[in-house]
């Protein structure tokens, strides 16, 4: 009887911390989603951007020279190709299923990534100490100004990519060094080789 009643407690914490996350990942895309109501990209970089991502979406190749990049000099686009195929390609997996428009998707995909990107950071805290401070460094990530402002609707650049790829790097390389069994210390001196 003892093991049910312990299961249920578990199962119950886990669902509690679960359904915390999952209402933080809520708010922060509540919070990214505002500017979607308008039906244009924001500043001038995101344009270029769209169009990188529609040539590919459009003639299934990157093409790295383009007029519209560094002007005025022109020539060899400075972003790495991945910026524009991955979207590409989600827009490809997601409009066999639902049709989107590429620019309401190059609107949308900085505020569903952003949005994310709250998941890594839980599991970063929740790696260092435990699930309530995974829990905090989620939501402080999720509200804060400058982490919203990169994953607003429409504003396609790079940043929210990076953050959200390198939060899972800095996970898992957390994960590595709590998995060797040496003191603290030469853990520390480990990550500063890094």
């Amino acid at each position: 009887m003892r093991f049910v009643n312990g299961c249920k407690n578990i199962i119950s914490k886990n669902a509690k911390f679960k359904f915390l996350l999952l209402f933080i990942v809520v708010i922060a895309f509540a919070l990214r989603i505002k500017t979607l109501k308008y039906d244009l990209l924001l500043l001038a970089d995101p344009w270029y951007h769209y169009a990188m991502i529609k040539s590919i979406v459009n003639n299934g190749y990157y093409i790295p020279f383009n007029n519209l990049s560094n002007h005025p000099f022109y020539g060899r686009s400075p972003n790495p190709p991945g910026l524009y195929w991955i979207p590409a390609i989600l827009y490809w997996v997601v409009s066999k299923v639902y049709y989107m428009d590429l620019l309401k998707f190059v609107q949308i995909i900085p505020s569903i990534i952003g949005s994310l990107t709250v998941i890594p950071i839980y599991l970063i805290g929740k790696e260092l100490k435990n699930r309530y401070l995974g829990i905090t460094m989620a939501f402080v990530f999720a509200v804060s100004p400058i982490i919203v402002k990169s994953g607003l609707a429409g504003y396609y650049r790079g940043e929210f990519w990076m953050v959200f790829f390198g939060m899972f790097a800095v996970y898992y390389f957390l994960r590595y060094l709590n998995s060797l069994k040496i003191h603290p210390v030469e853990k520390l001196s480990i990550a500063n080789l890094y």
